[in-house]
Order: structure tokens, then sequence, then C-alpha cells
């Protein structure tokens, strides 16, 4: 105790030397706390995609062909896709031939064109958002038909589209949000239809085909000019 309290004052006279000290210790101790956070980070690592197996260069990717390996952050590459990136393996295409346990990155891969929502929409078709009153519970992949109720209780209900796919079903606030697959003229149809009266779903039995609702228009014969006269070719 004797030492200490002579140290102690020798430093007390030089002012200077104590603050050296004091800012010494105190750089060491915040050393020592990012050498501690930086080994438990890189100790817990990052869950990183690799490949399952050797594939070339253009292989169009899946779900089956990549993996999730934990890797220390100090052994993880630059850009390397994580567990969080599932949603774009599906689709992509590599640039560049990889082996069996190789890091996945995203210069190694082309993502695919469509991500989300837009890879359920079938060709030909556009998602349309439509809020339906009424406890009709649909589910993601079922068919329904669109009916019209006009305002004017003299007109009568009518069918405006039939065996629409149902894409995405959400609820916001208790009332259904659903997202169907419908063709251009369809959504033109259903617009005018929602500015008029009231929309409804009927959910449809999957096995059953709608039936044509009109037949096809004949083309009418082929007509000739001769000398300005209009003649029917029969």
């Amino acid at each position: 105790m004797a030492a200490i309290k002579t140290v102690m004052r020798q430093l007390m006279r030089r002012p200077r030397t104590f603050l050296a000290g004091i800012a010494l210790l105190t750089s060491i101790c915040l050393c020592l706390e990012y050498w501690a956070m930086t080994r438990r980070e890189n100790s817990h690592g990052t869950f990183c995609l690799v490949m399952r197996r050797d594939l070339p260069e253009g292989t169009l990717l899946s779900l089956l062909d990549v993996a999730v390996a934990q890797q220390r952050s100090v052994g993880a590459p630059g850009g390397a896709l994580t567990d969080q990136d599932l949603e774009f393996i599906r689709g992509a295409t590599l640039k560049k031939g990889l082996s069996r346990n190789d890091v996945l990155t995203w210069a190694s891969i082309d993502p695919p064109l469509a991500l989300g929502l837009g890879r359920k929409v079938p060709q030909g078709k556009r998602a349309y958002y439509l809020p339906v009153e009424g406890g009709l519970r649909v589910r993601r992949g079922d068919a329904v038909d669109i009916i019209f109720t006009p305002r004017d209780e003299n007109d009568s209900p009518l069918v405006l589209v039939e065996e629409a796919l149902v894409l995405e079903v959400t609820r916001n606030n208790k009332q259904p949000e659903t997202v169907l697959a419908l063709s251009q003229q369809d959504i033109e149809t259903v617009e005018k239809g929602r500015q008029t009266g009231k929309l409804n779903l009927a959910l449809r039995n999957p096995l059953e085909k709608a039936p044509a609702s009109r037949k096809p228009r004949k083309k009418p014969p082929p007509r000739a000019r001769r000398r300005g006269i209009e003649v029917w070719a029969e």
C-alpha cells in the first residue's frame, strides 16, 4: 500500500503524466472490448447459401441446388447470398460455373426477371386487386366467378367473369382483399361494374370448367370488286 501511495503522489505532482496514463488505460480497455465483440460475431457467423453440387455456367437454379451453411463473418466472401435471399434463387442463372460447397454471391448469378407475386401471374393475364364485401372465404389457387349486382333493383345480376384464378388473399381489418388473374378485357369490364353496381365472388368447383359463353362469330364472305361494282363471292 505504501508503494501505491508513493506512485500516486508522484503522478499527482506530474498532472500531464497522470492524464497520459489514464488515456492509455482507457485506450487499452476500448481495444479489448472491440476485440471481444468481434470475436463473438465471428463465433456466430453468417448463414450463407452454398452449392449442393457442381453446376456449369448458364444453369437455371432451383431451391434444390443450394443449401444453407454457417460461415464465419471473416470467411464469407463479399456479396454472399444469405438465408434471407432464397426468393432470388428460383429462376436465377449462373454467370459462371461453381463447385460443391462454393458460396453463392450476387456476382455469380443473374437474378430472375420476376419476383414475388409477378411469378404467379399466368401469361396474358394481369394481377388485379378486388376488394369484396361478404363472408365468402377463398384461398390462393381457387377458381371464382365475379358476379355483378346492379344498383337498379329492376335489373338482374350478371356473371362478368368466369373461372378467375385467385393469386393472393389477405385480410386487412377483417376485410378480405383478393388478387385475381384477369385479362385486360376482363379488367375493363370489372372496372365498369364497380362504378355502376356491387361485385361479389362465387366459388367454383375445381373440376368444373366454364362453358363457352359466346360462340365465335363467322367471318363474312370475301368481297371482290369489279369495275366499281361490289360482288359477293359465295
